[in-house]
């Protein structure tokens, strides 16, 4: 892996890790961190879920997004329509895989880290429109 494809590996992986920690003090508990999903036929993943987190009977999925510099625009342009189609499976994936959160409300957050400010939005998307094609 050449070194700066590392580096951004690494960066996401801490900033997931704080982004975790921010959510766990308000008193939340991880249910899983890189949850994916792969389609059967294929090569590679098809999704990744990089947060997922309960409290109360609220299970709210994270993405999260971090970037140094701007030199390619802040780390929100880089979610697109695939990118929230693929996480909307991979949602109902994880459910399939785990029936007991099927009956909690639903929620998708965005933790946004442009160096060195970091954004958490709750309730990012919305994917009524997503079970479509892209």
């Amino acid at each position: 892996m050449p070194q700066t494809n590392t580096h951004n590996h690494e960066l996401g992986r801490k900033i997931e890790s704080l982004v975790a920690s921010l959510y766990e003090q308000k008193g939340f508990r991880l249910v899983a961190k890189n949850f994916q999903r792969y389609k059967t036929g294929t090569q590679g993943r098809q999704g990744e879920i990089d947060l997922v987190l309960e409290k109360d009977k609220m299970l709210i999925f994270v993405e999260v997004k971090a970037r140094l510099n701007q030199k390619f625009g802040p780390s929100a342009s880089q979610i697109t329509r695939k990118q929230l189609q693929n996480l909307f499976y991979t949602m109902q994936y994880f459910l399939l895989k785990n029936p007991s959160y099927q009956n909690y409300q639903k929620r998708f957050d965005a933790a946004f880290y442009d160096h060195p400010k970091l954004n958490i939005i709750p309730n990012a998307y919305s994917f009524d429109d997503l079970s479509g094609p892209c």
